[in-house]
């Protein structure tokens, strides 16, 4: 992301840090794309919120959060980025949660394209303190009866 000028994540800590993959492995959070026998991402996927996220006016209590998605640029061909989120809906799906939350930061207009193009919805936006730039937040129904869901 730094060769393409985008700041997703604080420079200046050590984010994500191994511990904090660690401990997501530990919880069974932290999920791994192999393609052709090769690490090509991952993603962190759990029911876990923190306060900055409660301004926002999600649409379901009822959700699973999209974390620290990662695809390595080797793989684009394979849509790693594409086979993370399709496998983070069908994992909702199956634990009977009604939507997907994320944020993405609003200056990686890449990310935000990519999650509008997904279905998500722009919920609005949260500050971090240690970051310069807003982070965008997004949802996505997977209720089938509200016509926006996959069926």
């Amino acid at each position: 992301m730094l060769k393409l000028n985008i700041q997703q994540w604080p420079l200046d800590q050590d984010y994500p840090s191994v511990d904090m993959i660690r401990a997501d492995l530990e919880r069974g959070d932290y999920y791994v794309l192999e393609i052709e026998g090769q690490y090509a991402g991952s993603v962190v996927l759990n029911t876990t919120t923190t306060p900055p996220y409660e301004k926002i006016h999600w649409q379901s209590e009822e959700f699973l959060a999209v974390h620290r998605l990662v695809s390595l640029p080797a793989f684009r061909v394979h849509k790693p980025g594409l086979l993370l989120m399709q496998f983070a809906e069908q994992l909702a799906v199956e634990r009977g949660l009604n939507s997907i939350r994320l944020d993405t930061y609003s200056n990686n207009a890449r990310a935000n394209a990519f999650y509008r193009k997904l279905g998500y919805e722009f919920r609005g936006e949260i500050n971090l303190p240690w970051m310069p730039e807003v982070y965008n937040c997004y949802e996505k129904s997977l209720d089938p009866t509200d016509g926006k869901g996959k069926k």
